[in-house]
């Protein structure tokens, strides 16, 4: 008697569904994977808190099974994730964020599971960030590394990182791939809102990220005030997300008579909205992955992007000034020069869609 085929499984390592850079990418992969046709099941697993909605599209196909623990702290969800791990075997497993890297490469290593593929992403540039408290044992979780299939860097500047302070021992697992771009949802959003009303001529400026030191969000100020001085009442300054330091920057804002020139939205659903409404985009942070802000804004018709060196890959975009210079009057003076831009970079279109989640996934696949 024949027997019946084993369902193919693929399985994503949420540490929280909370929608930031790296649970956006695994949430997208996963919507990739179920696009192919490949898998007869999706897992999203979800270490812990409680549910937030950002899964529930997913949710709707019924080939879709999504675990959220429920636990209070990541440390609590532990033993359901060597559970789930466990529950195989799978065709499929991928992970972006240091710590679930670390934990599926060594569950794997050791024979906890198996898995026919296991790919993790790194998220951030983590050798070149300070960290505090529990955050200091971070660099050590890469001595865990070396199950994966496929480690992937967002850009060759973080591989180069990687390679660097790991002495090359994951050189021959490491891929640079650039993060999906979920063009149709950006559209959909800003189709589906209300534009806002123009009641100036004033230039238009938009930041997005959370309002905490990690992202320099005071330097974006104090790139403002600059432009202030430069050409007074010319430029609106937008600043999207919560975090914080919000209620310092509100009061700085004040404090420099710089409160009818910049607008703190707080936490939105999506950006993209407002971003469409934007002229130019401002990035302000010293170091990151790879901001994929910067992309989700081009694609959302803001016309170009100044921004700090924080990242490797950035020239590859059309429409993005990199500054060496992190000073707010050099930022300034870049803005003030990309605000004569009056159109999109005329080869942006055929770089962005080239990012598309379904390309990203074959490229996990592949390489």
């Amino acid at each position: 008697m024949t027997q019946p085929a084993t369902p193919r499984r693929a399985l994503f390592l949420f540490p929280t569904d909370t929608m930031g850079g790296a649970e956006n990418v695994l949430r997208l992969s996963a919507s990739a994977a179920l696009a192919s046709g490949d898998y007869d099941e999706v897992v999203c697993f979800v270490l812990c808190r409680a549910p937030s909605g950002a899964l529930d599209t997913l949710a709707g196909d019924k080939r879709v099974t999504i675990i959220h623990t429920g636990a209070a702290s990541e440390k609590a969800g532990l033993p359901a994730l060597a559970k789930v791990l466990r529950d195989g075997p799978w065709e499929f497993v991928m992970s972006s964020h240091t710590h679930l890297n670390a934990a599926a490469s060594l569950a794997r290593r050791v024979g906890w599971f198996t898995t026919e593929r296991l790919v993790t992403r790194e998220s951030t540039m983590i050798f070149e960030r300070e960290f505090t408290g529990r955050g200091r044992i971070a660099p050590q979780l890469y001595r865990a590394y070396g199950g994966q299939d496929l480690l992937v860097c967002q850009s060759q500047r973080m591989a180069d990182s990687l390679a660097q302070h790991t002495k090359d021992r994951l050189a021959h697992l490491t891929r640079v791939i650039e993060n999906p771009l979920d063009m149709e949802a950006l559209e959909d959003a800003i189709s589906a809102s209300l534009a806002p009303t123009r009641t100036d001529n004033r230039c238009k400026i938009v930041w997005c990220g959370r309002l905490a030191e990690v992202k320099s969000p005071d330097r974006a100020l104090a790139t403002l005030a600059e432009l202030d001085r430069m050409a007074p009442g010319r430029f609106h300054l937008t600043m999207i997300g919560d975090g914080p330091m919000r209620t310092e920057l509100e009061n700085r804002a004040l404090h420099d008579g710089l409160q009818d020139a910049v607008t703190f939205t707080g936490r939105v659903a999506s950006p993209a909205p407002i971003m469409a409404y934007c002229d130019i985009g401002l990035l302000t942070s010293d170091i990151e992955g790879y901001p994929n802000v910067i992309p989700e804004m081009l694609a959302c018709g803001v016309r170009r992007v100044v921004t700090t060196n924080c990242a490797g890959g950035l020239d590859a975009l059309p429409g993005v000034i990199i500054s060496h210079d992190k000073t707010p009057a050099i930022l300034a003076t870049a803005l003030l020069e990309a605000s004569a831009s009056q159109a999109a970079p005329p080869d942006l279109q055929v770089v962005l869609e080239s990012r598309s989640p379904e390309r990203f996934f074959e490229r996990l696949l592949a390489a």
